[in-house]
């Protein structure tokens, strides 16, 4: 990110397929601090998190195949729009251990996922990828696609309102395929998508009708990959995020580990504006004004 003549911070979105025509999106600058669970998250980094998975309160519900998806859910209020957190490769739902608390402070229930394309994270073990070993499941990036659809059903379920799909590498992919065709969708945050599943499946061809505001992210280096995926019609779907240093692999990026980590929250923090209705991120950006 870089300053303006007029005090506002300048972060790379782009709302179309190609590098070269990207725009640069004005942000004010109060909105690149914002309180998080009583502290600061800030363009130069985010206050960490000590939040392990025990304490958090698991649920189960099958796929279609019968294995049982275990998930982590972080409630905010009855009535908020769920977010359903899906991990990237060899990992669990404690990927989302530091990340999920913090888009609750923002106003949104998560329910983070263990698909059963998976393992460990944060000392979290993948209790989906255990059920679907011990009952002689498939276990690649495509099973877990029923996994992803099972939380979506299951989440819904809960108040009835659309669900904020979002991925994180191969499961970024496999949200925004699952978003192109499911109305229970309401939007997709997408964090380093790509084309990982050789001639099984063509991610770009399959989301040729995605009709639903989507967020992309991805380190500077996979940008150019990325975004070449979105052609078409489904370009104007699309916001997508270029950090201004190479950043971090998929919802990695989002953790205090990532010295950019604010970059990314900032832009991610912008998009779901919309979609929380409670005034949590409006008031924070609000009171960030008395510190400015």
């Amino acid at each position: 990110m870089k300053e303006s003549s007029d005090g506002t911070m300048i972060a790379h979105i782009s709302y179309c397929k190609n590098s070269e025509q990207r725009k640069l999106v004005h942000l004010p600058r109060y909105f690149l601090t914002f309180v998080c669970l009583g502290g600061l998250v800030t363009a130069s980094g985010c206050s960490s998190v000590n939040s392990k998975d025990g304490p958090v309160p698991t649920t189960t519900f099958k796929s279609p195949d019968g294995v049982v998806v275990t998930a982590a859910v972080y409630k905010k209020a009855d009535s908020a729009t769920w977010i359903v957190l899906c991990h990237q490769a060899g990992s669990s739902r404690g990927e989302y251990a530091e990340i999920a608390p913090k888009l609750m402070a923002l106003g949104f229930n998560c329910l983070a996922v263990d698909a059963r394309s998976g393992s460990e994270a944060n000392e979290v073990e993948n209790a989906t990828a255990a059920s679907a070993a011990s009952t002689g499941k498939g276990r690649d990036y495509l099973d877990a696609k029923q996994d992803i659809e099972s939380a979506v059903n299951y989440a819904f379920g809960i108040n009835g309102k659309k669900v904020i799909l979002f991925g994180s590498s191969y499961s970024a992919s496999l949200a925004l395929v699952i978003g192109a065709v499911d109305p229970k969708v309401l939007a997709v945050v997408a964090f380093s998508p790509g084309e990982y599943f050789g001639d099984r499946l063509n991610v770009a061809q399959s989301i040729e009708h995605l009709g639903v505001p989507t967020f992309v992210a991805s380190t500077k280096r996979e940008a150019g990959d990325v975004s070449v995926m979105f052609h078409g019609p489904v370009s104007n779907w699309v916001t997508e995020f270029v950090p201004s240093r190479d950043g971090v692999h998929g919802a990695s990026s989002l953790m205090s580990s990532d010295p950019i980590n604010g970059e990314y929250w900032t832009a991610l923090t912008h998009f779901l504006k919309p979609y929380e209705h409670s005034g949590a991120i409006r008031e924070m950006m609000k009171s960030t004004l008395l510190i400015r």
